[in-house]
C-alpha cells in the first residue's frame, strides 16, 4: 500500500519521532477543564499536537505543505456526516451567505 501523499516519512523530526506509516506520536495536550458532550449528529474532536506538513520535494510550502512542524489545534466540534445539499441550501438562505467565487464573480478550481 503507498504510503500518504502528506505523512511525514519515518525520521527523527525534533525531539519526536514519525511512527511507521507516517504517523507521529504527540503528546497529548493537558487539559485545564473537561471537555464538553458533543450535540447530537455532532463529534468532539480533542485537539492537540501533532507534525503537519512535509519534506518531500513535491510538498509547496507557499500552501502550507512543508516544513514538517509541530503544532497544536483546540478541541473542536465536527458534524458527523457530510452537509447535504438541502442543509447547505438552508444555510444559504438563512444567514444570506455568499461563496467566494459569487462574491468575486470567478473561482480558481483545479
Amino acid at each position: 500500500m503507498p504510503a500518504a501523499c502528506c505523512a511525514p516519512s519515518p525520521s527523527v523530526i525534533g525531539d519526536r519521532r514519525a511512527a511507521p506509516g507516517g504517523r507521529a506520536q504527540s503528546a497529548p495536550l493537558a487539559r485545564t477543564k473537561p471537555l464538553p458532550r458533543a450535540p447530537k449528529g455532532m463529534a468532539l474532536i480533542p485537539g492537540g499536537a501533532f507534525l503537519m506538513g512535509t519534506e518531500d520535494g513535491e510538498g509547496f510550502a507557499a500552501d502550507g505543505e512543508g516544513p514538517v512542524r509541530e503544532v497544536e489545534i483546540s478541541p473542536f466540534l465536527m458534524d458527523e456526516t457530510a452537509v447535504t445539499n438541502a442543509q447547505f441550501g438552508r444555510f444559504v438562505r438563512a444567514a444570506r451567505y455568499a461563496t467566494e467565487a459569487e462574491r468575486w464573480g470567478w473561482s480558481f478550481v483545479f
